[in-house]
């Protein structure tokens, strides 16, 4: 260390506690900036150069700040909704649905009528972006697509409220559906709840980086959401079959890309905090509303 004639030395910091002391010294230490420590009958003091005195002073001023506020304030995180009244309805749609798939009713091969066929939605049969929804090739497939929905599920309604969630995993699974069947050859035949389930995925996961930006978090914390949201994609999304031994990436990846979308935009908007309950009940009956009109329309073709 260079030596200083103690007239050139100014004092920015004075304590009787010496591990208060050598924590301001670790500071000026960290910015290279030279000092000395010295204690006294009086307690400890941090000396400096005159020249670097205004910016140690202003560097030591700084990390009180910062202590200050460590660690940040834990806000309590409230539930919007249980998520069991939507997950409930989930779980039985599909079930009561995919015997319906298999077996037909009234007459009417509902499989054919809808699943997603790219030739049928190019000439315009767009309920099929949503009927394919409710469809699943067999058991393990909608075994699948029944944990992680209704988990998922779940997990958005905790903070976005039941009816808008599911409006969203309804919205992002049938924008999923047809950009994939945009993109792919006119051939692509699909079907499986797994494209909103993992649209309910991105919104989850956008939607909580939204939010996350408000509270007092460093950005690790607040960029988690998304980080796990892909890690769970790439695990999940890589490899669940549609029941033929088929996986369909492109749809798992739109679903998803979609529901970031989503999620960002009602995040930005704020619209979990301006929905009522009365909203929320009402969102969600458009879901349910929304899939038994496309349904109706796809078995009067």
């Amino acid at each position: 260390m260079t030596s200083y004639s103690p007239e050139s030395l100014a004092v920015v910091w004075a304590s009787p506690n010496k591990k208060a002391a050598q924590e301001a010294a670790l500071v000026l230490r960290a910015i290279g900036l030279e000092h000395q420590l010295v204690g006294g009958p009086d307690g400890w003091s941090l000396l400096v150069s005159r020249e670097h005195a205004n910016q140690a002073a202003s560097e030591l001023r700084g990390y009180q700040d910062e202590k200050a506020v460590w660690p940040p304030k834990q806000v309590p995180f409230e539930k919007v909704s249980n998520g069991r009244l939507g997950a409930l309805a989930y779980g039985l749609m599909m079930i009561a649905l995919f015997p319906i798939g298999q077996q037909g009713l009234a007459g009417k091969n509902w499989y054919e009528a809808g699943l997603v066929d790219g030739v049928r939605l190019r000439a315009g049969e767009w309920e099929r972006l949503v009927t394919a929804l409710t469809l699943h090739a067999d058991l393990p497939h909608l075994a699948g697509n029944l944990l992680f929905g209704i988990g998922f599920g779940v997990l958005a309604s905790h903070t976005l409220g039941t009816g808008l969630a599911w409006f969203l995993a309804l919205s992002a699974g049938g924008l999923g559906n047809w950009i994939n069947v945009l993109i792919t050859d006119p051939s692509h035949r699909s079907l499986g709840a797994s494209t909103a389930v993992f649209g309910l995925l991105g919104v989850m996961s956008s939607y909580e980086w939204i939010r996350r930006k408000h509270l007092p978090l460093v950005a690790l914390r607040r960029i988690a959401p998304l980080m796990g949201a892909g890690v769970l994609l790439g695990f999940l999304g890589m490899g669940n079959s549609d029941g033929a031994g088929q996986v369909d990436i492109g749809a798992h990846v739109f679903g998803f890309l979609a529901g970031i979308a989503l999620g960002a935009t009602v995040g930005y908007a704020r619209i979990p905090q301006r929905l009522s309950s009365k909203g929320q009940a009402w969102t969600g009956f458009a879901a349910c509303l929304l899939v038994v009109f496309a349904w109706m329309v796809a078995l009067s073709r």
